[in-house]
């Protein structure tokens, strides 16, 4: 039962800040690396990790998949990115979460391998907490995952989730969230714990994690 109900958090995960958009956790599949991979190295440099920090942001606005596959680990979003695989559904609501995403450097650390950054976006908390809490109201968590296979549930579900991620505010304040990172692959791959991901997705993973915790 366990496994279900933390299965169930993953699909609602998938559909409220879209593991597409962080598909970052999963490898591409594309034969052609995208644009924003050009000219990045896995150099320990501030000019190398000022690039990466932008090309991270612009593939999460764009939803390049390429992008984070090579630049991003985030621990949480691979258990999940496999459910949204299949669903072109996802790539809109992406787009939509992190549209007015920003992503500025505060400070860069090359002996520690660490970077600052201060993170604004819109106030996505209430409207993903509110989807959350009437999915678990509607559905028991096997009908979730059933339904995850259902296209017009996703194609209804989430355009109206994208209605509400559209009238929502920006944040007052921005966050500030530090990422450390590694070289691996030819790249500089930055870790993204749970309060990064939710500061980038306005708090939609934090809403969804205290809705169904």
């Amino acid at each position: 039962m366990k496994n279900i109900l933390k299965k169930s958090v993953c699909f609602l995960l998938c559909i409220v800040i879209t593991a597409v958009s962080f598909a970052a956790c999963s490898k591409s599949e594309s034969k052609q690396k995208s644009e924003l991979l050009s000219g990045l190295t896995d150099s320990v440099d501030e000019a190398n990790v000022t690039a990466t920090i932008q090309a991270i942001e612009k593939g999460l606005k764009t939803f390049d998949t390429d992008v984070f596959s090579a630049c991003v680990n985030s621990s949480t979003l691979e258990y999940i990115v496999g459910f949204s695989k299949g669903h072109t559904q996802f790539s809109d609501l992406g787009k939509a979460i992190f549209e007015n995403l920003t992503m500025d450097i505060k400070s860069i650390d090359l002996n520690k391998k660490t970077v600052t950054l201060s993170v604004n976006n819109k106030q996505l908390y209430i409207a993903a907490s509110n989807f959350a809490g009437d999915l678990k109201g509607k559905y028991s968590a096997t009908q979730l995952l059933e339904l995850l296979k259902d296209d017009s549930f996703l194609d209804s579900s989430l355009s109206t989730l994208i209605d509400k991620i559209k009238n929502a505010q920006m944040k007052e304040q921005p966050e500030e969230i530090t990422l450390t990172f590694e070289q691996k692959d030819g790249y500089l791959v930055f870790t993204f714990d749970e309060a990064a991901e939710s500061a980038v997705s306005g708090g939609a993973l934090k809403a969804v994690k205290d809705v169904w915790s």
